[in-house]
């Protein structure tokens, strides 16, 4: 089973820096959240500089992310779009 990994941001103060012993270099699924909705999935191996990126453009107080128990970047794009189409996040609408 997969440890989901929890970052609370003061939005004011945040530097962009997640500051854990937890972040490796292996394809993590993440989740947005906005006053506990789920506002954007995404995934990456570099969790640091894409939540750092999103902080430009996207108003969320937490992120959580996990490191999927599959090998294959192709499982974890497929596992990612299943917990898109199960959540549907603001932020990952695609056009109608």
């Amino acid at each position: 089973m997969a440890r989901i990994f929890s970052i609370t941001y003061n939005p004011p103060e945040f530097d962009g820096e997640i500051k854990l012993d937890s972040i490796r270099e292996d394809t993590c699924i993440y989740f947005l959240y906005d006053k506990e909705e789920i506002i954007y999935i995404g995934q990456t191996k570099f969790i640091q500089e894409r939540i750092r990126a999103h902080r430009k453009n996207k108003k969320f107080d937490t992120a959580k992310y996990f490191y999927p128990p599959k090998d294959e970047d192709e499982d974890v794009r497929e596992l990612e779009m299943e917990l898109i189409n199960w959540h549907n996040p603001k932020y990952n609408k695609m056009f109608d």
